[in-house]
């Protein structure tokens, strides 16, 4: 996970996409973040904020 690219470490960029992606909605919207885990708990809607 210490792959860099120009544009610093990509875990960092791939986070700093996922806030302005988030911010781009209003504030009442829910998201459901995809993994790998397949666990029920994961297959939720969160808030904004659980989501940043």
């Amino acid at each position: 996970m210490d792959a860099i690219s120009s544009q610093g470490a990509l875990l960092e960029v791939a986070n700093k996409k996922a806030t302005e992606i988030a911010n781009s909605y209003p504030a009442t919207t829910r998201f459901q973040l995809l993994t790998n885990d397949f666990d029920a708990y994961r297959q939720r809607l969160i808030s904004k904020e659980d989501f940043r």
